[in-house]
């Protein structure tokens, strides 16, 4: 069959990188619940100082429920279908090597494979018993801060404090959680062309329709001949039978049953928005549940490390120096890191070069190179329409060591004066597509160590 080579060369990749996530999964997992199990260690040690009896039943009850959540999640993944949230990418894929089975000549790399994806199940699952879990223990500790006698101590012992800092935790966690279901969403340049080449055969459609998460839970929807199959339909309601329900239960007087659904739904759409804009209210007094935070949360904590980073490159241009060197441009290249949606941090390096005194004169010269540092804090969020100029401005700053002398080759670098330069000032983000454009002004306050320094600086470029 042609499509066995993409197919098989598929299984030869997809194993072991799978095995790796579903570990780096497992390890966060641990990690997240030891912390908790930590934070909740301490809240039961501020209790202590006023009640040294209720923190014991509570440190024997914590010890129990942490311990009866471990045995759980030892347990072997009981493939149901019905334990894992729904993700169509692994359910196409099972189906797929469950297909190729009884056809493909690599049973062994096909096993590994059947593993992994029976792993990435497991640890959905596995995320959704945890989520559960610590959010009963949320609530467990809000009721604890309810009861009588405890909210008196509050103040002396910051459990409150404590608490607030838990629910924040929960919150990364089912951050991190959904960032983990996203990346089950995109698929592989192979895998897509696998799958796009099993979907045409028509052999692995009738096992799709049959063999599916989805065939499984509502019956198979297409009969052999390609028409609606009576018994996946069974139970359910057609197009022609809740039309003629509504007549039967209103008359005519609703008119087109459709139209009359249409406006029904879009009353329902109404009342939904209503709530949500009441939920909204409620937390800004206090009341909203763990799933609305607040606090304003850092959506870099849930991210993985390679998501953190940003790449950058700018350019600035000087006049002549005070040795008559024709004008020059510095070209940079940076690499950093998001600390908090507010912060970023990183290092750079850049080239300076000359292009001439003028147009008739053009000569291309090494200038010099550089060493840079920088940090940047956001001042104020972006803006839309007119108020988009005002906004996204950054707080920057930097330390840099540049070495601003002509070389012909590496040899003019082994024994270099290098200046220093010390940057403060503002810049402006103005988000592009998939880029940034960064505008920066900047201010060298160590200007007069620097002989051929200049005091301002102006630099733009992208991040990307």
């Amino acid at each position: 069959m042609d499509s066995l080579p993409v197919v098989d060369k598929l299984l030869e990749r997809m194993g072991e990188p799978q095995e790796k996530l579903v570990a780096k999964v497992e390890r966060q997992q641990q990690q997240l619940l030891a912390g908790f199990y930590r934070r909740e260690e301490k809240i039961i040690q501020k209790i202590r100082r006023s009640d040294s009896a209720k923190a014991r039943l509570l440190e024997t009850d914590l010890k129990d429920r942490y311990q009866k959540l471990q045995n759980k999640l030892k347990q072997p993944y009981q493939n149901t279908g019905a334990s894992s949230p729904y993700i169509p990418r692994i359910d196409s894929l099972e189906t797929m090597l469950k297909w190729l089975g009884p056809i493909s000549n690599k049973k062994e790399e096909l096993g590994k494979a059947l593993q992994a994806v029976d792993g990435l199940k497991a640890q959905l699952a596995r995320n959704q018993e945890i989520e559960e879990f610590i959010k009963e223990r949320e609530q467990s500790l809000r009721t604890l801060l309810s009861a009588d006698g405890v909210q008196a101590k509050l103040p002396i012992h910051g459990l409150s404090n404590s608490i607030s800092r838990y629910r924040k935790e929960f919150y990364y966690y089912k951050e991190k959680t959904k960032t983990f279901k996203e990346s089950l969403q995109d698929p592989e340049k192979m895998e897509r062309q696998a799958l796009a080449i099993a979907r045409k055969i028509p052999a692995f459609q009738k096992f799709m329709q049959q063999n599916s998460l989805l065939a499984q839970l509502f019956g198979p929807g297409v009969s052999d001949g390609g028409t609606a199959n009576p018994a996946g339909l069974a139970g359910l309601q057609t197009r022609a039978a809740v039309t003629q329900q509504i007549q039967q239960q209103f008359g005519q007087s609703v008119g087109d049953p459709r139209q009359y659904i249409q406006q029904q739904v879009g009353a329902a759409q109404t009342e939904l928005n209503r709530m949500k804009n009441r939920l909204e209210s409620m937390r800004s007094g206090g009341h909203g549940d763990v799933d609305i935070p607040k606090f304003k949360p850092n959506s870099q904590r849930s991210k993985p490390f390679l998501k953190r980073l940003e790449y950058g490159l700018n350019l600035q241009t000087g006049n002549k120096g005070a040795y008559d060197f024709p004008a020059t441009n510095d070209l940079s290249l940076t690499l950093g890191y998001k600390l908090h949606d507010r912060l970023a941090a990183g290092v750079g390096m850049a080239y300076r070069f000359g292009l001439g005194k003028g147009w008739k004169n053009l000569d291309f010269t090494h200038e010099g190179i550089g060493l840079r540092t920088y940090v940047d804090f956001k001042l104020s969020d972006p803006q839309k329409g007119l108020r988009a100029l005002f906004g996204n401005f950054w707080l920057s700053g930097g330390y840099e060591k540049n070495y601003m002398s002509r070389f012909k080759n590496e040899a003019a670098l082994r024994h270099v004066a290098w200046q220093t330069s010390g940057l403060v000032g503002i810049s402006k983000k103005l988000r592009m597509k998939k880029k940034e454009l960064k505008v920066s002004m900047l201010w060298n306050f160590l200007n007069r160590q620097s002989p051929i320094g200049q005091p301002f600086i102006f630099r733009y470029g992208y991040n990307f």
